[in-house]
């Protein structure tokens, strides 16, 4: 969870991969707890299938965001490199 502590415009990435196949999974990212962008993990045939999904969000000191509510969440591959969630502050309020 990151939680903000500069106001102003910051970008999120979060990448996540799924270790079963036939098995689709869904996580958001979200912002005070309000679903935001959806990483979609299709259901193709084979393993280590990926999904991502960026947002960008103005925020305010407090704001809180995180990657959750997480379909088949037993599913993902648990420490996989390529499994991330990072932001960065493009630009602060004046």
């Amino acid at each position: 969870m990151f939680t903000c502590r500069i106001p102003g415009i910051y970008w999120f990435y979060t990448s996540l991969t799924s270790d079963v196949d036939g098995s689709h999974n869904n996580c958001y990212i979200k912002l005070n707890g309000s679903l935001k962008g959806l990483a979609f993990i299709p259901d193709y045939v084979g393993t280590f299938e990926t999904g991502a999904v960026s947002e960008v969000f103005r925020l305010n000191h407090g704001d809180r965001v995180q990657v959750g509510s997480c379909w088949n969440a037993t599913k993902l591959f648990a420490n996989f490199p390529s499994n991330s969630f990072s932001g960065v502050l493009v630009k602060p309020d004046e």
